[in-house]
């Protein structure tokens, strides 16, 4: 296993949006539908596209609605070896990273939330189902993931780390669960310290 480390050296490029090719074309009463289920079960973390025109958090609450295009831009050139594979999406929110790695061929997709963030799986079950991608969502905390007794080929885990009481468990909890890849995103403080490299671990950090 390995864990891929990515780091962002340039200005974030403006508007970029969550897109998702399995949105299909909607009648005008189904999208009156979606978008009063996207209502009932906001406030939504992830903008992202769940029918043709049809978006989760087009007005921008709490982290705006380049959220999580802004992430995504970025790790996205890590998602080419998510064919095929069984992933895992730690702190899955409201679904956009789980759904992407269906869409973009995953074998299998469990996302798990804490239950932290208010109706966040709920808001990944509706738009699995309007998507209609094979995905799972559950409320399990990442201190728990080896309880699932299950193994993944990926696991991504952004934007979870620097949330968390005890963060070197939670990654001790993931290396059990994980038998290839992770993809690790978090926050770092700028420095002008150079870390002696450790072998076998990528220089990019």
């Amino acid at each position: 296993g390995h864990m891929r480390i990515l780091r962002r050296s340039s200005p974030e490029p403006l508007g970029v949006q969550c897109a998702m090719s399995s949105a299909r074309a909607v009648s005008a009463e189904e999208r009156r539908h979606l978008e009063h289920g996207i209502a009932a079960l906001g406030p939504w973390f992830h903008n992202f596209e769940i029918a043709m025109g049809v978006w989760t958090n087009p007005t921008g609450a709490g982290p705006g609605p380049d959220y999580p295009a802004r992430r995504w831009i970025h790790v996205a050139p890590w998602f080419a070896d998510i064919p095929g594979k069984s992933c895992l999406d730690v702190g899955s929110s409201s679904g956009f990273f789980s759904l992407k790695s269906a869409e973009l061929g995953a074998s299998s997709v469990l996302g798990t939330d804490s239950g932290e963030q208010i109706r966040a799986t709920e808001q990944a079950s509706f738009a699995r189902s309007a998507l209609g991608l094979n995905s799972e969502f559950q409320n399990v905390s990442v201190y728990d993931l080896p309880q699932l007794g299950r193994s993944f080929d990926v696991v991504l885990f952004m934007g979870v780390f620097y949330h968390l009481r005890h963060p070197l468990l939670a990654l001790e909890a993931i290396r059990k669960v994980c038998r290839g890849t992770m993809i690790f995103q978090t926050i770092t403080t700028p420095h002008r310290k150079r870390l002696r490299e450790m072998a076998g671990v990528a220089r990019d950090v």
